[in-house]
C-alpha cells in the first residue's frame, strides 16, 4: 500500500513538472524619430514606435482574484494542500473549492503576445513670412495591435476524503475528472486610424493686444478583428470641427471663446451632430501697478471664471446604432414547421440626442513671497441633462423584446478642488517642499425614470446617485415576545431571537423592500485629498506621500463575514469567531448576558440568512483612511573615479509602498473595503534602485 501511494506521488510530481509553469514577462521597445526640414518654414516628424509583450504563466496564474477566492472559500482544514497518498484534493468542482495549489502548479499553463505598432506623420507649415503668427498642422497616425492568446489547459483527477478504509487507506471521492492537455488560441487585432488638421494663429498687436486663434479638424476610424457580427465588424467612425479665438490686453484681461461641432454614430440622420459653445475670461490684478507696490507679497494673483457645454454619445460599449430595429434568426421552428423563425433582437430607440452637461467654473491661481507659496483653487458646478437610460416605465403588455433607451436622466453635481505648495531654502544644503490637494464632489438626481415607486422615499429623484439604501435596523430581538411584539419581517418565514429587527418604515405593520431607505454614503469617496512632503540635504532627499478619503461608506458582507452561509465552505473571521462579539442563546451558553440585543454579529445559522444577510443599517461602516503611501530615500553619489568609466551620474534609491494605513476598518485594506477582503489585496512593496547615467 506505501508503494502504490508513492507511485502516485511521484506520478503527480511529474505531472506538475512536465512543463514550465513560472510566471514570466518581457517587453521589447522600439522607437524612431525622423526630423525632416523641407524648408526653412516646413518640417516633416515620421514616428515609428514598435512595442512587444511576451507574457506566461500557469493556469490561473493570470486571475489573481480565482486564486484569492479559492483560498477564502476553503478552511484550513477543508482539505491538505496534497492528500498522504499524494492525490490531489479539491472539495467541489468549481475553481473556488479547490486547491489554490493546484490551480497554479497543475492546470497547464497560458502564454500571451501581444504588439503595438505606430505610426505617426506630421507636417508642419509656418506661414510667418506672408502672414505673422500663422501656422498649420497637419498630423496623421495609424495604430495597430494584434494579440495572440495560447493556452494549454489540463485538469489532474481531484479528490475530496470522507474518511479511511478498513485497511486504513483514504475513503476517497472524486470530484474532478482528469482531463488532458487541451490547445486553444485566440486572436485580436485592431486598427485605428486618426487625421487632424489644424490651423493656428498668435499674435501681439502694440505690446498690449495679444490674439489668438485656432481651426481644428478631426477623424478617426476604429475596427477591431473581434467582431462576431455584421454591425459589430462596421468601423466606428467619428469626426469633429472645433473652433477657438482668444485675446488678452496687457496680459491682465483674457476672453476665450470656442466651439465644438461633434458627429457620431450613435444618433440617426439628423441628430448625429451636435452644438458645443463654451466661454471663458481671466483678470490678472497682479499687472496693477498699485498692486504691485502695495502688496508686493503677492507674486501672481489671478481670477478665472468660466461656462460651456460639453456632449456625451457614448450609451452602452454593447449597443451600437441604438436607433435601429435589428432581427436575427431565433431557435424555434418556423411557421410551417421547417427551417427557422425571426425574432426581433433589438427595439429602435427614437429620437435619441446628445446628452449635454452644462459646466460653471470659478477659480483662483496665485503665488505668494517670491513664490514659495503656489495656491490654485477651482469650484465647480455641472448640470447634465438628457442622460441615456434604459426606460423603466414600459409595462410589459408592450411586449418588447429589449427596452429602448431614452435621454430620460438628469443631474445636478457639484464640488471644489485645490492645490498648494510650499518651497523653502533654508541655506545652500538644507531646503525643503511640501505639497497639499484636495476634491471635494457631491451631487443628486434630479431626473431618474424607475419603477416600482410605491413611496416617495423610494424615489431616487433628490438624492445622491450610489448611495446606499437599504433597512434601519433596531438591534438583536430579545427574545420571542420581542418578535411577536414587532411588526412582521417577510425575509424569511422563521425569525427567531437574535435576528435583526428592523423599522417599519411606511407603518404598515409589515417589514419588506417597502422599507428600504437612504442609510448611507457611496462607496466611491466624495472626499480625497493627499500632502507629500520632501526634504533636501546636499545630495540626500527623503521624501513621502500620504493620501486619504473621506465621506464613503460600505457594507460589511459576504463568505467570512456572514459565518457559515456557505456551510462547508468560506473562511470565518476571528472577530466572528470570538464569541463576546455575537448573540448566543443562554441557554446554549449557560449566561442570559450573551443574549446581547447589541452584540455585533446575529445568531450563528448554517447556511444563508435572508433576514439577516440584507444591505441595512446594522452592516453599514465607514470607509474613510489616512495612507502613507510611498516613501522614497535618495543619494546621488558623484566621485571623480566615476567619469574615467564613462559614468556620469549616479542615483540611488530606496523606495518604500503602502507602509502604513489609519483606518476604521481594520479587517482588511479600506480601499478594497467594498469587496469584504475577498479581493486580491494591495501589497506593501519595498525597491532599491539604482539610476546610471552614461
Amino acid at each position: 500500500m506505501q508503494r502504490y501511494a508513492y507511485a502516485r506521488y511521484i506520478t503527480n510530481l511529474n505531472y506538475i513538472n512536465s512543463y514550465d509553469n513560472n510566471v514570466g514577462y518581457n517587453k521589447y521597445n522600439f522607437r524612431a524619430n525622423v526630423d525632416a526640414n523641407l524648408t526653412k518654414s516646413t518640417i516633416v516628424e515620421l514616428g515609428l514606435e514598435s512595442i512587444i509583450v511576451n507574457n506566461s504563466f500557469p493556469g490561473y496564474g493570470d486571475n489573481n482574484q480565482a486564486l484569492w477566492d479559492a483560498q477564502a472559500n476553503m478552511t484550513p482544514v477543508t482539505v491538505p494542500v496534497v492528500y498522504s497518498d499524494g492525490s490531489l484534493p479539491a472539495y467541489g468542482a468549481n475553481a473556488n473549492q479547490q486547491n489554490p495549489y493546484v490551480l497554479l502548479n497543475y492546470t497547464g499553463y497560458k502564454k500571451k503576445s501581444e504588439m503595438t505598432n505606430t505610426v505617426r506623420l506630421k507636417l508642419t507649415q509656418d506661414f510667418d513670412q506672408w502672414v505673422k503668427g500663422l501656422k498649420m498642422e497637419a498630423l496623421m497616425s495609424i495604430n495597430t495591435y494584434s494579440l495572440l492568446n495560447q493556452t494549454q489547459l489540463k485538469t489532474p483527477a481531484l479528490y475530496y476524503a470522507t474518511g479511511r478504509k478498513k485497511d486504513g487507506t483514504l475513503d476517497l471521492i472524486e470530484k474532478v475528472s482528469r482531463k488532458d492537455d487541451v490547445y486553444s488560441s485566440a486572436n485580436l487585432t485592431t486598427r485605428k486610424i486618426y487625421f487632424e488638421g489644424r490651423v493656428n494663429y498668435e499674435r501681439v498687436f502694440d505690446e498690449k493686444h495679444r490674439v489668438g486663434g485656432l481651426l481644428l479638424y478631426y477623424m478617426d476610424d476604429f475596427v477591431t478583428g473581434e467582431a462576431q457580427t455584421l454591425i459589430a465588424s462596421i468601423p466606428k467612425r467619428y469626426t469633429g470641427l472645433a473652433a477657438r479665438a482668444t485675446y488678452s490686453f496687457k496680459d491682465t484681461y483674457f476672453l476665450e471663446g470656442n466651439l465644438g461641432y461633434t458627429g457620431s454614430e450613435a444618433f440617426a440622420k439628423g441628430q448625429k451632430f451636435g452644438v458645443f459653445p463654451a466661454i471663458s475670461g481671466g483678470w490678472v490684478p497682479t499687472q496693477y501697478e498699485w498692486v504691485q507696490d502695495n502688496l508686493s507679497f503677492i507674486d501672481f494673483w489671478k481670477f478665472r471664471v468660466s461656462y460651456g457645454v460639453v456632449g456625451n454619445d457614448r450609451i452602452n460599449s454593447s449597443v451600437r446604432f441604438p436607433f435601429l430595429s435589428t432581427m436575427t434568426q431565433g431557435s424555434g421552428a418556423g411557421i410551417w414547421g421547417s427551417g427557422g423563425n425571426i425574432v426581433e433582437s433589438q427595439e429602435a430607440s427614437q429620437n435619441l440626442r446628445w446628452e449635454k452637461a452644462k459646466k460653471f467654473d470659478i477659480g483662483i491661481d496665485a503665488q505668494f513671497f517670491k513664490q514659495k507659496i503656489d495656491v490654485t483653487v477651482d469650484f465647480f458646478h455641472e448640470n447634465r441633462t438628457g442622460i441615456f437610460q434604459q426606460r423603466a416605465s414600459i409595462p410589459d403588455e408592450m411586449g418588447l423584446i429589449t427596452l429602448p433607451w431614452a435621454n430620460v436622466g438628469a443631474m445636478e453635481s457639484w464640488g471644489a478642488d485645490g492645490n498648494i505648495s510650499y518651497m523653502h531654502q533654508f541655506n545652500k544644503d538644507w531646503s525643503l517642499t511640501a505639497r497639499a490637494n484636495f476634491t471635494y464632489t457631491n451631487n443628486k438626481l434630479t431626473e431618474y425614470e424607475q419603477s416600482g415607486v410605491k413611496y416617495p422615499y423610494q424615489s431616487w429623484v433628490g438624492t445622491p446617485y450610489g448611495n446606499q439604501r437599504g433597512l434601519i435596523a433596531l438591534g438583536l430581538f430579545k427574545d420571542q415576545a420581542d418578535i411577536d411584539n414587532s411588526p412582521k419581517q417577510t425575509f424569511m418565514a422563521d425569525v427567531m431571537p437574535g435576528d435583526i429587527k428592523y423599522k417599519d418604515i411606511n407603518g404598515d405593520g409589515v417589514i419588506d423592500e417597502y422599507d428600504e431607505v437612504l442609510i448611507g454614503n457611496s462607496n466611491v469617496p466624495r472626499l480625497q485629498y493627499g500632502f507629500a512632503l520632501e526634504l533636501r540635504y546636499k545630495r540626500l532627499s527623503v521624501s513621502a506621500l500620504f493620501e486619504g478619503v473621506g465621506i464613503v461608506d460600505f457594507m460589511y458582507g459576504g463568505n467570512g463575514f456572514y459565518p457559515f452561509t456557505g456551510k462547508q465552505t468560506g473562511n470565518v473571521l476571528s472577530i466572528v469567531a470570538d464569541p463576546s462579539n455575537r448573540w448566543i442563546p443562554a441557554s446554549y451558553s449557560g449566561d442570559p448576558s450573551t443574549e446581547n440585543p447589541n452584540a455585533r454579529f446575529p445568531r450563528l445559522t448554517y447556511g444563508p440568512n435572508a433576514n439577516n444577510e440584507r444591505n441595512s443599517t446594522f452592516w453599514m461602516a465607514d470607509g474613510r483612511y489616512l495612507r502613507l503611501k510611498n516613501v522614497q530615500i535618495t543619494y546621488d553619489v558623484t566621485c571623480p573615479q566615476m567619469k574615467k568609466i564613462g559614468l556620469q551620474g549616479l542615483q540611488l534609491s530606496l523606495i518604500g509602498d503602502n507602509l502604513a494605513c489609519w483606518d476604521k476598518v481594520k479587517l482588511w485594506d479600506p480601499a478594497q473595503a467594498s469587496g469584504n477582503g475577498a479581493v486580491y489585496p494591495l501589497q506593501r512593496v519595498f525597491t532599491l534602485q539604482a539610476n546610471l547615467q552614461f
